[in-house]
């Protein structure tokens, strides 16, 4: 016995395609809480969502949504932020001042050992200035322990001893400089021999090649022994003209000649520091005497900066460095370049002329010029003057800008009446639909309640025209009372709410998808589809599958789309004449008359009484005349009273006929009507399983010699294959 079945099963109210059968539902469509909502209230679908909207660029919160979507907006002064103000993006926030000035130094000369420093300051904000002076720190820097004067400024002191590691060094082990150039390396031998450095430096001391002699009239070496001046002689210690012994200390008696004639042979003359050293010798006896006269003590110096004696290098304290001004780098003493980071500093701001604020009298030009910033702007629009108020950040100078209005209005589009900024109003023309689109060619409002667009076909399952329609806002707003309207050209008139259309975006345009179903034989018929609302309605469009079909032939340059396209139309025009209808009008009439004595149809052969003892299929057959439907009757054991036919999941409705049980499988999509459907019996304890493919229907008549079936029943089913056929190549199916 039939039972009473659940029905349609989808996944959510958005779902137009039924889980179980795949039947197709008419939906109201997605539901959004505002227009940045991108998760549908009812089936959660994401979608891309509008931008969100502000007042001012200080708000946070989006208009529409009402959420924080922009955190980091904030309130600007149009003040500096030293001072009071309010919100310059025009909220009207009192904006009061923040943290006080923000000085930045613009000029530095810091403070050294003996000169001041230098600071100027100036508030970045509002051009506020100040000036520091901080003193000298009279922390001297030197290179070593010797050295005698600050690097810095040239401060003089007391330098420490210089040292050396043995008498013979030249050079202080502190500073490194040469200090002792007198300094010399003494041979622990005899000249003549060669020996070591005395003071235990241990540089070698070769022979120098002088011997060494007791008496300068000695011929032999007092060293060596060797003779090595054989023409020495002895000379009178007498004058030439008085008897005398040798003047070289041997004793030789030396008679008298002519008296004595002396010159002096070696000279040091006496300087600050050191004893002079004067020998005379007799020219004639050789008689000498020595003089040795004593150090003057008077040191020379350049000027009372050199600490340092020009004869004898002994140093003192030397007097300080003397300038005129603070910005002299020259000793006015010495001459010398003492001071070399001393700079003159001007009395005036760096974008203004000034003299040398340390009183040298020196010109100081303006450096670089003001440096204005603007620190208030508000831009003039088309009915308002703006105003710039610009402030010098080196000196505080400021000046002011007012441009006048622009007197550009600015509007959203052509028809836009009212300026977006100061709201004047000016004449408009009326809206213009030159392309047809049902939309304002500027500004793109919909100059009807709707607007038929253009019209489908669907051809995968049942065959169908889609009508696309803009709607306006308060047509979308009465779903239940506004409506798509079909006439077809056998009377039927059918009725399509806006609540049972499907609606989706495309190039940017949200289109209402009314739906008609045509069977095969009414592909060339005319279906007047007219849209119906409160208080008006649409003018009437006229369309037919064949004029669809005719433009992919036509228009499209996919080989498979023109394939399926035409072996539709064959197969609506063969519909047409197997039925008798509309046969002054074939669907394929631009086509020529198709040859079906080729085709044939194998390989699927239909097995009648498959099945258990619960139930077997008795025959299947394939209704054409209205839906492609697939008509299966079965037989249940007698003993069974309650039981479902289920087909993918979902229950079908069993009628009875004849003494047996039959189901429908209604709106089978061209390229599977080569697939066989299994229906599954279940009484709730067993159950059992019948199949029958569609294409089985199809090869019985064609190949049929019983004469049951006319010609025009054969073409039927043979454009059906051929359609299946193109089908299948145009989905990519095998």
């Amino acid at each position: 016995m039939p039972r009473e079945v659940s029905g349609h099963s989808y996944d959510n109210d958005c779902d137009a395609d039924c889980n179980i059968c795949g039947d197709v539902r008419w939906v109201p469509g997605h539901s959004y809480d505002n227009d940045c909502d991108a998760d549908c209230n009812i089936c959660g679908d994401v979608r891309e969502p509008g931008e969100h909207r502000y007042y001012y660029a200080c708000d946070t919160n989006c208009l529409a949504c009402g959420e924080l979507t922009r955190p980091d907006a904030i309130h600007l002064s149009n003040s500096a932020s030293c001072a009071d103000g309010v919100c310059l993006y025009g909220c009207g926030t009192f904006m009061p001042a923040t943290d006080g000035h923000k000085y930045e130094c613009y000029y530095e000369q810091a403070p050294t050992c003996s000169q001041s420093g230098v600071y100027y300051y100036l508030c970045v904000q509002c051009g506020d200035a100040y000036e520091e002076y901080p003193s000298a720190t009279g922390n001297h820097t030197y290179d070593n322990n010797c050295d005698a004067n600050c690097n810095t400024c040239g401060q003089p002191r007391e330098p420490g001893e210089h040292q050396y590691y043995y008498d013979c060094d030249t050079n202080c082990l502190v500073c490194g400089e040469l200090t002792r150039p007198e300094a010399i390396h003494v041979s622990n031998n005899h000249p003549c021999r060669d020996g070591v450095c005395m003071y235990g430096c241990g540089t070698a001391m070769p022979a120098t090649g002088e011997h060494q002699y007791y008496y300068a009239c000695d011929t032999n070496c007092v060293a060596c022994g060797e003779l090595t001046r054989p023409d020495a002689i002895h000379v009178s210690d007498s004058a030439s003209c008085t008897d005398g012994v040798c003047l070289y200390g041997c004793g030789t008696a030396m008679p008298a000649t002519d008296g004595h004639k002396y010159e002096c042979y070696y000279e040091i003359a006496p300087t600050c520091g050191q004893n002079g050293a004067y020998f005379y010798q007799c020219l004639q006896c050789g008689d000498s005497y020595e003089e040795y006269p004593s150090a003057t003590g008077n040191h020379t110096y350049d000027n009372d900066c050199d600490d340092n004696c020009n004869t004898c290098g002994e140093p003192r304290e030397p007097g300080e460095h003397q300038y005129y001004y603070d910005c002299d780098t020259d000793c006015r003493v010495c001459g010398e370049l003492t001071r070399p980071e001393a700079i003159h500093v001007s009395n005036a701001r760096p974008c203004l002329d000034g003299v040398c604020l340390y009183g040298c009298g020196t010109a100081m030009p303006a450096t670089d010029g003001h440096k204005y910033e603007c620190f208030y702007e508000q831009a003039p629009t088309c009915s308002q003057s703006g105003a710039y108020y610009y402030q010098c950040v080196q000196c505080g100078d400021s000046y002011e800008e007012y441009p006048s209005a622009t007197g550009n209005h600015t509007y959203d589009n052509a028809c836009d009446a009212n300026c977006n900024t100061c709201g004047d109003v000016r004449d408009v023309p009326g809206h213009t639909d030159a392309d047809n689109s049902g939309r304002c060619d500027s500004c793109r409002i919909l100059m009807q309640p709707a607007k038929i667009c253009f019209a489908t076909a669907s051809l995968e399952g049942n065959i169908a025209i889609n009508f696309y329609t803009l709607l306006s806002d308060e047509v979308i707003a009465d779903p239940d009372n506004a409506y798509m309207q079909f006439t077809m050209a056998n009377g039927p008139v059918i009725k399509v709410l806006v609540s049972e259309a499907v609606y989706g975006e495309l190039n940017g345009e949200t289109y209402y998808m009314f739906t008609c179903s045509v069977n095969a034989k009414e592909m060339a018929d005319d279906v007047i589809c007219q849209f119906f609302y409160e208080g008006g309605s649409t003018a009437e469009i006229t369309y037919n599958v064949k004029e669809y079909g005719n433009y992919i032939i036509n228009n499209n340059d996919d080989a498979s789309a023109k394939a399926m396209a035409q072996a539709m139309l064959n197969y609506g025009a063969a519909s047409q004449l197997h039925f008798g209808h509309n046969t002054e009008n074939l669907a394929n009439a631009e086509l020529g008359t198709p040859d079906y004595s080729n085709v044939t149809i194998e390989g699927y052969n239909a097995e009648v009484g498959q099945g258990t003892e619960l139930a077997k299929l008795y025959s299947a057959s394939l209704i054409l005349k209205s839906e492609t439907t697939l008509r299966f009757f079965f037989k249940v054991d007698s003993s069974v009273e309650n039981f479902t036919v289920m087909l993918n999941g979902e229950a079908l409705e069993v009628n009875v006929r004849s003494g047996l049980h039959y189901v429908d499988v209604v709106g089978i999509a061209a390229k599977d009507l080569d697939k066989a459907v299994t229906l599954t019996i279940n009484d709730g304890t067993t159950t059992a399983d019948v199949s029958f493919n569609p294409m089985s229907y199809c090869q019985g008549v064609l190949n049929d010699t019983t004469g049951a079936f006319d010609a025009e029943m054969k073409d039927l089913v043979a454009a059906l294959y051929l359609y299946n056929q193109a089908a299948k190549e145009y989905f990519k199916e095998g």
